[in-house]
């Protein structure tokens, strides 16, 4: 019998799964990897969002306060002022209140983390959150995506005080490509998305003055309970004859004021002096990543990343007449550069600088129309100025025409960390330090730099009557104001996980 000999082959097979169990790091953290970056439903496709499946942590909100677009969250009880902002490790945090800017959309993300408790000596400054948002990097071979999504009214149901429903389009598109530029050696990633929605929004609150009661004659008005109204005069305490107000008594500036702002009731079928507005309020945001790195070595590495992203809305009724809105625009520029050097086996050294800018700005529509505009004298109000937003009317029981904020705010933030992480026997220890110059400028220009007006029935025991006279109740005036707040901060901090046993790891720092 004969036995050939048969051919020797050898198999190395390598597995490895996520321990169930951190058992190295105290840390509570989770990781956001791009399966689910991909794949979970995100409404607006904001990749922050996903924050929220974290345990501990609230719904993420966005909202644009001031001329910055924020992304902001409660973790664990503590404010959302006081959590940290990461992309690709550097900093990008808002400069008004420390929330988080603008991410590049969920196709240009590689995963994200969120620390929640327990941070490292190098997290020491936030009791918050710690989320890092990481970006793709281009590989040596040629990859891109395009998407479109769209949004209409066709699948809206209408609200139930609305006659009708609201007008919706909306188009988020966008795409990616990297690739190699020198094979095994310098890559590429790029990512665009562009996102329009025009809606329109819709305010019944008012109660404004018909075309009689404007020229002063109440004699057809009645009041909440169908009683006829009696208007006092402030100046004999009787009431008017007739509840008509003498045309001689008709303040011009008050007439001036309803002629220009309010609108005549449009609503009949509620009441003589309902009104129904549909207002327009678009919104825009574009944004444009551009990532290089590349091999200097097997042991040396250097990746540069930029960052813009530009949102753009228009916020209708600050109260409830379509006069006064805000015109809000943000910007930010993130620029990363990483140096990674590999000196030995067991040690790694990280050198990052990060240069964030972002300028948030509001602007008062409609401008230049002041009170002197209207035919006041009152000071400070008797200078022209073009910037200068047109008063705010409060008028008790009828309608607030408010006035918005506004203001331009620049923020700068040089950043320059360097990180050394040592494998020293049972010890990892980790060491570095981080320098940085943040300088903001603040221009505000509050709801009441044109002047906020209260009229409350005081005079006359009706808020319009009083308007009408001229009979304010309080005033309030906030001039601009002008700030600069530069500052700079130098930290360090030291790290040792201290492996005791296999099953006993100290977290000193």
């Amino acid at each position: 019998i004969e036995l050939p000999v048969g051919e020797v082959s050898e198999i190395v097979s390598v597995s490895g799964d996520a321990p169930l169990v951190e058992s190295t790091s105290n840390e509570m953290a989770a990781l956001i990897d791009t399966r689910r970056v991909e794949h979970l439903p995100l409404n607006g496709r904001n990749t922050l969002s996903l924050v929220s499946l974290v345990p501990g942590a609230q719904e993420l909100v966005t909202i644009n306060e001031q001329g910055y677009q924020n992304n902001k969250v409660v973790m664990n009880g503590a404010r959302p002022e006081e959590s940290a902002w990461l992309l690709d490790g550097g900093a990008n945090n808002t400069a008004l209140r420390n929330y988080g800017q603008d991410v590049p959309n969920p196709d240009a993300i590689q995963e994200f983390r969120v620390i929640s408790n327990n941070y490292s000596a190098e997290y020491g400054r936030s009791v918050g959150a710690v989320v890092n948002v990481v970006t793709r990097s281009g590989s040596n071979e040629f990859h891109g995506s395009a998407f479109e999504f769209v949004r209409d009214r066709s699948l809206t149901g209408k609200n139930f005080f609305e006659p009708d429903k609201t007008p919706l389009k909306q188009h988020q598109f966008g795409g990616t490509f990297g690739g190699p530029i020198i094979k095994d050696k310098t890559f590429f990633f790029t990512s665009v998305q562009s996102f329009r929605r025009d809606t329109t929004v819709f305010n019944n609150n008012a109660v404004v003055p018909t075309a009689a009661e404007r020229r002063g004659d109440f004699s057809k008005s009645v009041d909440r309970n169908g009683a006829p109204l009696v208007i006092r005069d402030p100046v004999s305490g009787q009431s008017f004859s007739g509840a008509v107000i003498p045309s001689a008594r008709l303040n011009p500036v008050a007439l001036g004021i309803l002629d220009l702002m309010v609108p005549l009731p449009n609503d009949p079928a509620r009441s003589p002096n309902a009104l129904a507005v549909r207002a327009e309020a678009p919104t825009r945001n574009n944004q444009v990543l551009g990532k290089v790195d590349h091999q200097l070595s097997t042991n040396h590495k250097l990746s540069g990343g930029y960052f813009w992203s530009n949102n753009s809305l228009i916020a209708r009724f600050p109260g409830n007449i379509d006069y006064q809105w805000s015109d809000a625009n943000t910007t930010q520029h993130n620029v990363n550069i990483h140096e990674y050097w590999t000196a030995s086996p067991t040690l790694l050294n990280h050198s990052r600088f990060t240069f964030l800018r972002s300028v948030g700005l509001q602007v008062q529509e409609p401008g230049g129309v002041t009170l002197q505009d209207l035919g006041s004298n009152f000071e400070p109000f008797a200078v022209e100025k073009s910037d200068v937003p047109p008063p705010a009317i409060n008028v008790t029981g009828y309608f607030n025409s408010a006035t918005p904020g506004g203001g331009d705010r620049r923020y700068n933030s040089f950043n320059f960390a360097n990180a050394t992480e040592w494998l020293l026997g049972k010890h990892t220890l980790k060491f570095g330090a981080e320098g940085a110059v943040v300088r903001f400028h603040d221009i505000t220009s509050s709801n009441r730099v044109g002047g906020n007006m209260v009229f409350d029935g005081t005079f006359t025991r009706n808020g319009l009557a009083d308007l009408l006279l001229g009979q304010v109740k309080t005033m309030e005036w906030g001039p601009p104001t002008d700030k600069y707040q530069d500052s700079w901060s130098l930290n360090g901090y030291v790290q040792d996980n201290f492996r005791v046993w296999p099953r006993l790891t100290l977290n000193l720092g």
